[in-house]
């Protein structure tokens, strides 16, 4: 006889609850719920469910690797972002809620009529995906440095029915003058000095070069400011910025003629993005 939903619930809070990354109550629901092909609200309205020996194997490995601080999503093979579900895997980093700010920014100062708009830095590619299918009359290309996330992004946007071009690029080194309207970046921006600092789910499982950066964290928004000559004069940069980096980002940014036009705080009161224009 296998065990129940109920007991294998108990089991799950009380092994995570250990964990010195304190996961939330609710990874147990998730992590059973989706090694029975169920969702929550299915898994909780049937708490005496027996599991499979098979349900029950896989669950039990779940936890055992979430106790070694492996992120829900690699667990799970997705994140949601924007409303959607995105394939994630060590490749490419979790999609940040705080990322959602930098696209509903972008998608709000678009005109009806879309724009050309290229995604610098694209991981999963949730950013340059979400604003194909928001703008659907909008030209979306995006790059990365890794040939591995690249893969993973073209999975999602053949998936999710998206029209993205992707192609791989340090920054814009590919790239000659471009008519680009709009430049989308989420680079790398933590310091390397801080990564003593960040939880092991982050440190440990996450690619170090999607999130370490060189001076302060600025290392990359440096060389793409750049390469800012190659756009048009007035191009707009839409970029995500770490907490208590937007003025050193800006100043660095003058140095380059782009200059601030706005910044967007984010739900914890930081100023998550920087609007900037072409001179």
């Amino acid at each position: 006889m296998g065990r129940k939903v109920e007991e294998l619930l108990r089991y799950a809070r009380s092994e995570l609850g250990s964990a010195s990354f304190q996961p939330s109550r609710r990874e147990a629901r998730l992590l059973l719920s989706h090694c029975c092909g169920i969702s929550e609200a299915q898994l909780l309205a049937n708490p005496d469910r027996e599991l499979s020996a098979d349900e029950e194997e896989h669950f039990r490995s779940l936890v055992d690797r979430r106790l070694r601080a492996e992120p829900v999503a690699y667990l799970l093979g997705e994140k949601e972002f924007y409303g959607r579900p995105f394939m994630v895997d060590r490749r490419v980093l979790v999609p940040r809620p705080e990322t959602e700010h930098l696209v509903t920014a972008v998608l709000d100062r678009l005109p009806a009529s879309g724009a050309t708009i290229l995604d610098v830095g694209t991981g999963s590619g949730c950013i340059a995906i979400t604003l194909a299918l928001e703008s659907p009359s909008s030209r979306i290309c995006a790059n990365d440095i890794s040939i591995a996330a690249l893969a993973l992004a073209a999975e999602n946007r053949d998936r999710l029915g998206a029209r993205v071009t992707f192609y791989a690029s340090t920054l814009l080194d590919s790239l000659g003058p471009t008519p680009a309207e709009v430049v989308v970046a989420n680079l790398p921006y933590i310091d390397q000095r801080e990564a003593v600092d960040l939880s092991p789910e982050v440190r440990d499982w996450e690619p170090p070069t999607a999130l370490f950066a060189a001076e302060g964290g600025l290392r990359y928004y440096r060389g793409l400011f750049a390469q800012a000559s190659l756009f048009a004069s007035g191009a707009l940069f839409f970029l995500e910025v770490g907490a208590g980096q937007a003025q050193a980002t800006v100043e660095l940014a003058a140095q380059y003629d782009l200059h601030l036009v706005e910044r967007i705080f984010d739900y914890a009161g930081h100023q998550r993005v920087l609007v900037l224009r072409t001179a």
